[in-house]
């Protein structure tokens, strides 16, 4: 069975793909929104993740960059004038072996986002997973805050498959369908309705705003708490500002913000499972936010987060960036 949120109520609705792929149980997303980033893109990881699937939605959906692992991490700025486009080509690897690659899209109109985060196997990591992962959001940049208006993940294998719609208002969750969902058990902390106020989805979570272009180089770039609800578990991501590093890609150059991270389990997870606790203790999680020259955004180049059986990387290989406002300062390779 799925479950449906509305308000303080909560009502089942029949398990089945016709629920995810029917209209949100409220109104219909706002039109003019820009739709989710172009191009659907199919993504896989092999089972060499199995051992990561205890963190996966703990950490950092850091899968919205490793399915999220990679969380899906990106940043944004509040209100732009300007449409830009960023697209990033990332490297996942465990233990410093390379085992998938993920990818980025993100497009700003105006006040507008939408995002998309993407994971494939690498190479021969195709031999031990067919599961593919995707992940996409969108919603609005106001008032210094991130207000996202819905969210969807779809995760399948030869075996089994998950899936995750949310819709949103305001900071408030309105409605959720979550399958598999979770099972009762008396070691769960129990979600409730006030842990879906002032949330972010995994995608939307790291698109981060800064008043000003010298913010994105500074503390302010770290300066922030990420209340992250993914389906399943709510949790926040303090960031702690560590300093700065200077990186180059195939299409990137220039000085990358560094901050350090923390998980901190809400609700929806289990007190005495051994990677909860793990992860409450873990202070081997870092990522690292580029600046995009002459504008207030900031995007994804590195996410790093040990786990109980070696240390999981995500770094940016290439990353472009189009548009009025960033064409003329950011450099590109030939």
């Amino acid at each position: 069975m799925r479950v449906a949120m509305l308000g303080p109520k909560i009502r089942r609705i029949p398990a089945g793909p016709s629920f995810f792929r029917a209209k949100s149980v409220l109104s219909d997303p706002d039109p003019r929104l820009p739709a989710t980033a172009e191009d659907t893109v199919s993504s896989r990881h092999p089972r060499v993740l199995a051992p990561l699937r205890a963190v996966r939605r703990s950490a950092t959906n850091a899968v919205a960059l490793a399915a999220l692992v990679a969380a899906p991490v990106l940043s944004a700025a509040p209100a732009l004038a300007d449409s830009a486009k960023v697209g990033a080509i990332y490297d996942i690897s465990f233990s410093g072996m390379s085992f998938a690659q993920g990818k980025l899209s993100l497009v700003i109109d105006g006040s507008a986002y939408s995002a998309k985060v993407a994971m494939r196997p690498a190479s021969l990591a195709r031999i031990f997973s067919s599961e593919k992962v995707d992940a996409q959001a969108a919603g609005w940049l106001k008032g210094g805050s991130v207000l996202p208006t819905r969210y969807t993940m779809e995760a399948s294998n030869s075996e089994k498959s998950s899936s995750v719609r949310m819709d949103l208002a305001s900071g408030t969750l309105k409605s959720v369908s979550a399958d598999p969902p979770t099972k009762p058990h008396r070691d769960v902390v129990p979600v409730q309705s006030k842990h879906w106020k002032g949330v972010l989805d995994p995608v939307s979570a790291v698109v981060m705003p800064v008043r000003s272009v010298e913010d994105a180089t500074g503390p302010a770039a770290c300066a922030r708490t990420l209340p992250i609800f993914d389906g399943w578990t709510r949790f926040d991501v303090p960031l702690t500002y560590q300093g700065t590093k200077t990186v180059e890609t195939k299409s990137y150059k220039g000085t990358v913000v560094v901050c350090s991270a923390r998980w901190v389990p809400v609700s929806g997870h289990k007190r005495n499972k051994e990677s909860v606790r793990y992860m409450q203790n873990n202070r081997a999680l870092e990522a690292w936010l580029a600046p995009i020259p002459g504008t207030t955004l900031l995007v994804p180049y590195r996410v790093s987060v040990g786990t109980m059986r070696g240390t999981l990387v995500v770094e940016a290989t290439d990353l472009k960036i189009t548009g009025p406002t960033v064409t003329a300062v950011t450099t590109t390779a030939d």
